[in-house]
């Protein structure tokens, strides 16, 4: 996931939406194989979110009516929508106050998403603190009519997204991991939880004698492992490190599939029909429910998920 700086998206409330991977089975590790044909799995796996990137989505009643049921019919339980300045003004957050109101109606939760990658410097971390305080004051407006606030902050920062991260990698990870230990206590404060994205192979990129996601977990809520790869075969191997990291950390993990083009074919399921994105999807929670650290599924994005189901 790549935005522009202050483009940022979606907080996850997966640890409330989720029930924070108490569902999983006990066991720490995946399955041998994937079900037998007619199994339970043939329907997608009920924690499931997708990524709202565009703000017109929330804003226009049209799209906004659309999103909604499009969540009802594939069984999205978690929005990750982006926080953009226009959520901060009247007619913005009424838009976001009716998908809150009604989303909450149908089972459906809204999260907040924020991120650049810049944030994971030092000089940038006062930027990526301050975030908090628009989000404070749009749960403040959601509690003053009576709604559901958002529970939760997903920071999906991407440090290795900085342009020096080639020469200075060990360097910006210390970096980004000293943010998460001022933003964890910050959200609190906010009255919010703490998720981050992390891809795939944080499981073994080094850090400090260890992987750099087992120094990011105890700092954290939850993680969004962005698996993206171009089979459900592949999307399960690929999270099996994290999860298992995850297990002994404590701490719930949400397995995101990628659907768009705009990437390299081995890191995207583009061109899918909708039924197979619901099979890929049953595919990839029976191949890992055996760990307990399982939270959800979610598909990186609704746009594209959207224009699947459309052909």
């Amino acid at each position: 996931m790549i935005w522009a700086r202050r483009a940022a998206v979606v907080l996850s409330a997966a640890s409330l939406l989720f029930g924070c991977a108490s569902h999983a089975a006990e066991s720490d590790g995946p399955r041998s194989s994937a079900p037998a044909r007619g199994s339970q799995t043939d329907a997608p796996p009920a924690a499931l979110a997708t990524w709202v990137w565009k703000a017109a989505i929330v804003t226009e009643p049209s799209e906004r009516d659309e999103l909604l049921a499009f969540s009802r019919v594939h069984g999205v339980s978690s929005l990750f929508v982006a926080d953009v300045p226009i959520f901060q003004t009247d007619a913005g957050f009424a838009a976001l106050a009716d998908l809150v109101r009604r989303g909450h109606a149908q089972g459906l939760a809204v999260s907040w998403v924020e991120g650049d990658p810049s944030w994971a410097l030092t000089e940038y971390h006062a930027e990526a603190l301050g975030v908090l305080e628009n989000l404070r004051r749009v749960n403040a407006r959601l509690r003053e009519t009576a709604l559901p606030e958002i529970a939760s902050v997903q920071y999906d920062i991407e440090p290795y997204l900085v342009p020096e991260w080639r020469s200075r990698s060990e360097e910006i990870e210390a970096q980004y991991v000293a943010l998460l230990d001022e933003l964890r206590p910050a959200a609190r404060t906010a009255g919010l939880t703490l998720w981050v994205t992390a891809p795939f192979w944080f499981d073994h990129q080094s850090f400090r004698g260890t992987a750099i996601d087992r120094a990011v977990l105890p700092r954290v809520d939850g993680v969004v492992v962005m698996a993206y790869r171009k089979s459900a075969a592949s999307v399960a191997d690929k999270a099996q490190g994290i999860l298992r990291d995850a297990r002994a950390a404590g701490r719930p993990v949400i397995v995101a599939l990628e659907l768009g083009c705009a990437v390299t074919p081995e890191s995207t399921m583009c061109g899918e029909s909708a039924s197979g994105i619901d099979r890929a999807l049953s595919d990839v929670h029976a191949r890992l429910a055996g760990f307990s650290s399982l939270a959800g599924l979610a598909v990186h994005q609704y746009s594209s998920w959207r224009e699947a189901a459309s052909r």
